[in-house]
């Protein structure tokens, strides 16, 4: 029996040219993008095509095929939508991908309508160009992907229909040639409706990732397992760490996050590329030098036969502040309780102890007069100790009333200026412009002495203070700052603890006092320390509406 298949022939449709390279057209109304984008294309395997105007973009194509086109939205006389859809509206050139390219229409709105005309991804100026560069080779690789599974549909129906030729010829020799005929003809179209389907599943799980890994709030990143190279991060991660992808080749072969979890050392820090890890807390620097804490997760995984390590940082810097920030008001809390309960105790006792002594100093000879005097200030200073104590008394009532901070600092200034001379030290006012705010007198005053006496013991002499008030947005900063020695890094988060101190013959009393004031009037503390000095600051709130009724009922008594 002779052969009656006839021998298949495929001729690929290509998008290269004669020199073998592939076909890209990019359209843009603006030369100096086009020279740009084929500056930053510039490959022996691309044949990148210009052209400024949408009407010659639909000239191109109908001339020649490409596998892939580049488009800017704003044209002047077709758009790139438009142009879109007519391209996408021929069968011939309905599988070009598209991509769009624009500074403008970045509204949600706009870029709906690119991928609703057809557009594959959507690219917006300025952009990096390796990230082009990256974009460009992928979709070109999927293009040709794409065009291969067209190829081996095309040969698949080639052959269906030979088949069916097949099946009319030889129908009067063989009917159970039919029966074979359809089934192997349903199999093939049922592995053409599979693979189809897989296609498709393929596009939408890569879509899906790279959305997720793009708009993730926790900073993500792919490293290769062999050499800890990082290969990709998301926007978050960038944000976060300050570095941008060209920096990161600095760091590539550098553990980034360092092991904050009891048991582990500093060396575990290479965990991140080594094992599988759940909510672990994690420290890393930015670029600028800040320290920041997360909770990071790990997962291993295979692409394209290179194992990598997916990391996902939880940022938890501010969680951590505040945590550290309550476990301080807390200790606060429970000494100005204890304060309320047993300060008002002794204070009486000792009341009665001094007026006794005082009267046995009056009715005994002069010669024990001395010893009388050195126990009376001992009993003064303890009293003294204890008004600090019950400083710190949380439910002391504060009396607010509408008072300008630098009034209170001129008031202050002789008292301080005059412990300044005293130990060989100056003095410095910076007072800016602000607003009257809700204080209590007394209390603002006493925090104010605090901080300033302190600056003054921990400068030597010939050393100057300044006190600094100055308008934020919504706030009205004081800040006091000395030219000592500065404070030891791991006290600075323990400084407000009661009876924690720096200095010989000190309560430890002072600063927790100073932070007990702030929170009464829902300040806050920040503190700021080096080798050339210490600046803390106090931060009040404006709260514009309480200080206008205080005027206003001010002006109507008056």
């Amino acid at each position: 029996m002779t052969q009656w298949m006839p021998a298949i022939k495929y001729t690929e449709k290509s998008h290269k040219t004669n020199s073998a390279k592939v076909n890209v057209l990019v359209v843009d109304d603006h030369v100096e993008n086009l020279v740009a984008i084929e500056a930053i294309l510039a490959s022996p395997r691309y044949h990148i095509r210009s052209v400024t105007s949408g009407a010659d973009a639909l000239k191109q194509i109908m001339q020649q095929d490409y596998a892939l086109i580049l488009m800017d939205v704003q044209m002047p006389d077709l758009d790139g939508f438009e142009v879109a859809r007519l391209i996408k509206s021929r069968q011939k050139t309905r599988h070009i991908p598209i991509v769009f390219i624009t500074a403008i229409n970045q509204a949600a709105e706009h870029v709906e309508r690119g991928y609703a005309v057809g557009a594959i991804d959507y690219i917006f100026k300025p952009f990096n160009p390796q990230t082009l560069r990256w974009k460009v080779e992928a979709l070109i690789n999927y293009q040709a992907y794409y065009d291969q599974v067209e190829a081996q549909s095309m040969l698949l129906q080639e052959k269906t229909r030979e088949l069916e030729e097949a099946y009319q010829q030889l129908h009067f020799i063989n009917t159970n040639l039919e029966n074979l005929v359809e089934q192997r003809t349903k199999e093939v179209l049922i592995s053409n409706v599979q693979l189809q389907r897989e296609i498709a599943e393929h596009k939408l799980t890569k879509e899906h990732f790279r959305k997720i890994f793009a708009l993730s709030p926790n900073l993500m990143s792919i490293r290769s397992l062999h050499d800890a190279r990082i290969l990709d991060v998301n926007q978050s991660w960038l944000e976060y760490s300050g570095y941008s992808l060209e920096e990161l080749t600095a760091i590539d072969q550098k553990p980034f996050y360092q092991i904050e979890e009891p048991g582990y050392s500093i060396t575990d820090s290479i965990i991140e590329i080594q094992e599988k890890v759940h909510n672990l807390k994690v420290s890393y620097k930015t670029k600028s030098g800040d320290t920041r804490y997360g909770l990071l997760s790990t997962e291993l995984m295979n692409t394209l036969g290179e194992k990598q390590i997916l990391s996902v940082v939880t940022d938890i810097t501010e969680i951590d502040h505040l945590q550290k920030e309550m476990t301080r008001l807390d200790r606060l809390n429970l000494v100005g309780e204890m304060a309320a309960s047993i300060g008002h105790e002794i204070r009486n006792p000792m009341t009665a102890v001094r007026g006794f002594l005082q009267l046995l100093a009056h009715e005994d000879n002069a010669l024990n007069n001395e010893y009388y005097d050195l126990m009376i200030s001992e009993l003064d200073r303890a009293n003294g100790i204890i008004s600090c104590f019950l400083a710190l008394a949380g439910n002391k009532t504060v009396e607010l009333e509408c008072v300008c901070l630098n009034d209170i600092i001129k008031a202050l200034y002789p008292l301080i200026k005059a412990d300044a001379l005293r130990c060989d030290k100056n003095l410095c006012l910076e007072l800016g412009e602000v607003e009257p705010l809700m204080l209590d007198d007394k209390e603002i005053r006493q925090l104010i002495m605090n901080l300033c006496r302190n600056g003054l013991e921990a400068m030597g002499s010939g050393g100057t203070l300044c006190i600094k008030t100055c308008r934020l947005a919504d706030e009205i900063m004081l800040t006091v700052q000395d030219q000592g020695s500065g404070i030891d890094q791991n006290l600075i988060d323990k400084l407000g603890t009661p009876f924690l101190t720096t200095k010989p013959e000190g309560t430890g009393l002072g600063l927790p006092v100073c932070f007990s004031i702030a929170h009464r009037h829902q300040a806050r503390v920040d503190i700021q320390s080096a080798h050339t000095g210490t600046s803390i600051s106090v931060i009040f709130p404006l709260r514009r509406e309480s200080v206008k009724e205080l005027q206003l009922d001010g002006l109507m008594m008056g």
